[in-house]
């Protein structure tokens, strides 16, 4: 979207505006499969995902307001950049402890982050290129080194994985689409395979 310019338009909104219903629908599900696969019973599953909820509760409800009056008060960007940094540490470290990951902890903080406020425009241009440069290659190399494709050395093993495929690709792409739907585009709009 920003390579083509298109962020500033209608279409680069609604596109936005779906991924980002769609990723946080992925996050929401990926903090309840964690909670569930890291958990050693039904209970402390149950306890998990029941801290998880007053955690997204508490970032919503009082740290946001809190971020709020904070952003408007202070002066000076490096001030709200190291505030804005420190709300996403310890939403980051608090998922974590709570036993879900804590990128869904990172993700919430930035959610959360004032928009009246040039915060989110500040740190996206002190963090965009380090994250896309260095950060974001590593991750994937980090993920990739960890995968073991050796241990799909069964057919049915490999039914499974292209299931999961099958239901990811398909989520995101109908997740998006559904949200686009209820913004209002034709469901021709609304497509993946919708020209651009």
């Amino acid at each position: 979207m920003q390579e083509r310019k298109l962020t500033g338009t209608p279409l680069g909104a609604m596109a936005i505006t779906c991924a980002a219903a769609d990723d946080i629908t992925a996050w929401c599900i990926l903090a309840i499969v964690v909670a569930i696969a890291k958990s050693a019973g039904i209970a402390s599953a149950l306890i998990t995902i029941a801290l998880a909820i007053v955690f997204v509760a508490g970032m919503l409800y009082l740290v946001r307001p809190w971020l709020k009056r904070r952003m408007s008060t202070l002066h000076g960007n490096k001030t709200k950049v190291a505030l804005g940094f420190f709300v996403l540490l310890i939403a980051g470290y608090i998922a974590e402890v709570i036993g879900i990951h804590l990128l869904f902890g990172a993700f919430l903080a930035g959610v959360i982050m004032p928009a009246e406020t040039n915060i989110k425009q500040v740190l996206q241009d002190k963090l965009e290129d380090v994250s896309v440069v260095i950060l974001l290659p590593i991750f994937f190399a980090f993920t990739g080194l960890r995968t073991q494709i050796g241990l799909l050395n069964e057919g049915h093993l490999w039914g499974v994985f292209a299931v999961i495929m099958l239901v990811a690709v398909s989520g995101k792409f109908a997740g998006s689409a559904f949200t686009a739907k209820l913004m209002g585009q034709s469901w021709e709009e609304s497509s993946p395979s919708a020209p651009s």
